[in-house]
Formats: structure tokens, C-alpha cells, sequence
């Protein structure tokens, strides 16, 4: 496979950031004195940060409507993305890429304004062309909507465009929707990454030992 377009997750893909969504549901209703349960995290797993909200709202009967509550949640959010930084390697990759003419999209659950302003600070925005959120187009990633989206943008082959991605669930998605897909080891899904692999065209478990150039 020769690459000319590539799709890229954000979060557990290019950044080191899972942390956030694995601890922001939960550091939400701690910050309201609400003791959240063992299960939320799996709960919230597939769901927007917009869905998050509703259910927050709904299952706790707070006062607040949806809207008020998924700000608070992004304020949040954007407090603790201040100290989030890209995986080893990644800046060296987009680079190259970009140096090869590959157009570039990032596809993520994060809503833009957090994706934007985090990319922004850590200088990778200007490597792609567009972003878009599974909120905007109005699906999460187990369905294949937010990738072809990107790809439509992109103008460039299918077979040509791989969708980056770490978690299984996602990678799953795009393997079913016949991209070629490229499996990014994150510790938040280490025990999804066999499985992941065994879809993956590129596997992907250190951004600084991968040669790109084999694929360009």
C-alpha cells in the first residue's frame, strides 16, 4: 500500500490524552460531590461527549440542562488537555507524510473546539486539511460515517487511505467499511490490541520505530 491520504484518530492515536476521557465523566461529578460508579467509564465508552452529557444529566437528575452540562464538562476538559502532549514520534511522522504530499484529516470524538485548540498548541493543526467530529456528523465511531466524511474531503483513494486508530471498537468500524487501517498501540486498550492487529494493514506499537517510508 502507497499512502495519499491518511485519517487520524486524536486521542490514544496521536496523542497521549486517553487519560482525560477516561478520568472526565468521572472528575465531573466528583467536582459536584457525586461518587460516580465502577461502571461509568465502560458506559460512556462509545458515546459522544454530547451523549455523555445527557446521560450525566439524566442518570444523577441534575438540575442543569444538557447544554450547561457539556459545557462544564469541556471546560474541563480543555483545563486538563493543558498538559496533554503528541506520542513520542508523531510530529516526525506527520512531518514526513506532509513532505510526501499525503492530505491529511483528523477524525475524532473530541468536539473541535478542545481538537483545535489542543492541536493548535502542539503546532500539528497545520498538517490537516480539516477535522471532524463524530458529534457533527451525528454518529459515533461504530459507524463508519466521521471516515467517510474525511475521505470524501480527501478526494484520494480508499485503498490508499488508511484510518489510524487505537481503539479496537473503531478500528473494527473502518476494517468493515474496507479502509485499510493502521493499529496504534495505546495502553488504554492493551488488552483489545491483538484483535486490533490481526484487522490492521499497519501496525503501529512505537510511532518512533515505524518506517513510513515503506509506504510512501
Amino acid at each position: 500500500m502507497k499512502i495519499r491520504g491518511a485519517i487520524f484518530d486524536m486521542d490514544g492515536t496521536l496523542l497521549d490524552s486517553m487519560h482525560i476521557w477516561e478520568r472526565l465523566p468521572v472528575e465531573y461529578l466528583r467536582e459536584r460531590g457525586i461518587s460516580p460508579p465502577e461502571d461509568l467509564l465502560g458506559i460512556l465508552a462509545h458515546m459522544t461527549l454530547t451523549e455523555a452529557a445527557e446521560y450525566l444529566r439524566t442518570g444523577w437528575g441534575l438540575c442543569e440542562d444538557s447544554a450547561t452540562v457539556l459545557r462544564d464538562m469541556l471546560t474541563l476538559s480543555e483545563r486538563m488537555y493543558e498538559t496533554v502532549e503528541p506520542k513520542p514520534g508523531v510530529p516526525e511522522a506527520l512531518l514526513l507524510l506532509s513532505r510526501h504530499g499525503v492530505r491529511m484529516a483528523v477524525a475524532t470524538l473530541t468536539d473541535r473546539p478542545a481538537a483545535e485548540r489542543v492541536l493548535c498548541r502542539l503546532g500539528l493543526l497545520p498538517y490537516f486539511g480539516a477535522i471532524f467530529t463524530c458529534a457533527e456528523v451525528g454518529a459515533p465511531k461504530t459507524s463508519p460515517r466521521v471516515y467517510e466524511a474525511a475521505l470524501s474531503y480527501l478526494g484520494t483513494p480508499r485503498e490508499a487511505t488508511p484510518v489510524f486508530e487505537d481503539a479496537y471498537y473503531a478500528i473494527r468500524t473502518a476494517h468493515a467499511a474496507h479502509f485499510p487501517v493502521a493499529a496504534v498501540y495505546d495502553a488504554s486498550s492493551h488488552c483489545h490490541h491483538a484483535r486490533a492487529t490481526a484487522l490492521a494493514d499497519i501496525v503501529i506499537d512505537d510511532w518512533q520505530t515505524l518506517d513510513l517510508s515503506l509506504y510512501l
